[in-house]
């Protein structure tokens, strides 16, 4: 799962998960103890990423000729089938830098989206950042349409991972309302064809 995000460098820091924090994430869908494992020590990371201005969204990030754009949306809504007509409407101009849960980290002002091993069922990811400059909110739509969103705060928090800790959870909003004060926030409403891509691209993008 983390071949590809393997380092000989000196680690930042380190997490492990103890077997009540695998536990408590089952929540008795049937899946499997390594499974668990990792749901356990990817939340352990979310907590400790905060020392380095950094926290967990969940979204479906894409590199467009090195500007990154996040879609996100209530499981089961289509952000990944979305991002996936991207792909094909932009062909080599396009690439995944994580299906599914990008750690997004503030550096020296710019907010940058990490690829990540946790990624998505697809398991689309890539061991790269870019700057994140747009985020869609995706709904489902017989019409195609993008259109820029005046208060994007209780659009986007749902999709931010929440710590326990009252201290952490005040980071993490601050760090969030940085984000949405130097990225673009769209709705997109979209049908299942890549005519949907191809309008939120030409919104997002001034075409």
């Amino acid at each position: 799962m983390c071949r590809d995000y393997m380092s000989s460098g000196a680690p930042d820091f380190t997490v492990s998960a103890s077997s009540s924090e695998i536990a408590a994430e089952d929540d008795g869908s049937g899946f499997d103890a390594g499974y668990l494992e990792s749901l356990a020590v990817y939340r352990n990371i979310a907590d400790r990423v905060l020392d380095y201005d950094g926290f967990l969204m969940h979204a479906s990030v894409l590199d467009v000729d090195g500007r990154g754009v996040a879609f996100t949306a209530r499981s089961g809504t289509g952000k990944t089938t979305h991002a996936a007509f991207w792909l094909k409407l932009l062909k080599g101009r396009c690439r995944v830098v994580n299906g599914d849960k990008p750690i997004i980290r503030r550096i020296d002002g710019v907010f940058y989206a990490y690829g990540t091993p946790w990624c998505g069922k697809e398991l689309l990811n890539a061991n790269t950042r870019v700057p994140l400059r747009d985020i869609g909110i995706i709904n489902r739509s017989d019409e195609n349409r993008a259109e820029p969103v005046k208060n994007p705060f209780p659009l986007l928090y749902p999709a931010v991972y929440k710590p326990q800790e009252k201290d952490k959870l005040r980071k993490t909003i601050e760090l969030m309302c940085g984000l949405l004060e130097n990225a673009n926030v769209y709705s997109i409403f979209c049908n299942m064809s890549i005519d949907a891509a191809r309008s939120a691209y030409n919104a997002i993008f001034g075409l």
